[in-house]
Parts: structure tokens; sequence; C-alpha cells
């Protein structure tokens, strides 16, 4: 079962949101929200390539 397009882009826009607030508070999870975005990225494009 794979998880839809639409859910990997939306986790991607409040991650980036969580991303930009924890950069400017110069807070430890900033590093591990990123490397969260990058797993929903490379999920979304997966999801793209089956579709393909």
């Amino acid at each position: 079962m794979s998880i839809s397009k639409s859910y990997h882009e939306k986790q991607i826009e409040k991650i980036d949101k969580l991303i930009q607030k924890s950069f400017w508070l110069k807070h430890k999870s900033y590093w591990f929200l990123n490397k969260w975005r990058s797993e929903h990225l490379k999920e979304l494009k997966k999801s793209e390539e089956e579709l393909a």
C-alpha cells in the first residue's frame, strides 16, 4: 500500500515551517527535521516513479 503523494507534500510543507522555526531558534531538532524532510522527498520521488 502506497502513501499518497499529497500526504508527503503536506508533510514536507509542515516540516519546512518547523525547520524555519528551529533554525531561527538554533534548536537542536533542526538537523533531525532536515533528515525527516529528505526521507519524505525520497518517498515522494519513489511514488512519482511508480505512477510514471
